[in-house]
């Protein structure tokens, strides 16, 4: 992250770092979206499924989308405060013409995951 030791904490915070590089504090938590895959395509070209994803909650409930995790990373930081580093979607688009839940915030191109002491 670049020049700011900002850490976003609510849905306020998010909406007024829409689109930039964030920190955001939460609680991590390994979410269980059986019997529904999550399925990302990688630069690569392969795709990666999941039927676990990262979420973090923030101090008012909040929830911002981390997505497709390492294992490793679920297990050691589920119901841990953490910091996140990534770009903020604090308001992503619907698919037209496709079911989905309403969109909540989600966090891209994460670069790191950390136990937050703070």
């Amino acid at each position: 992250m670049t020049a700011t030791s900002l850490y976003l904490r609510c849905k306020e915070d998010l909406a007024a770092h829409d689109g930039q590089q964030v920190q955001i504090v939460g609680t991590y938590e390994a979410i269980d979206t059986r019997p529904h895959p999550n399925i990302r395509r990688n630069p690569d070209g392969t795709i990666t499924k999941s039927f676990v994803i990262g979420r973090l909650t923030l101090d008012d409930d909040t929830t911002v989308q981390l997505g497709i995790r390492p294992d490793a990373e679920l297990t050691a930081l589920d119901g841990k405060q953490v910091i996140v580093t990534g770009r903020l979607e604090a308001s992503p688009p619907l698919v037209p013409g496709m079911a989905q839940p309403l969109p909540t915030p989600v966090l891209r191109s994460i670069e790191s995951v950390t136990p937050w002491a703070g």
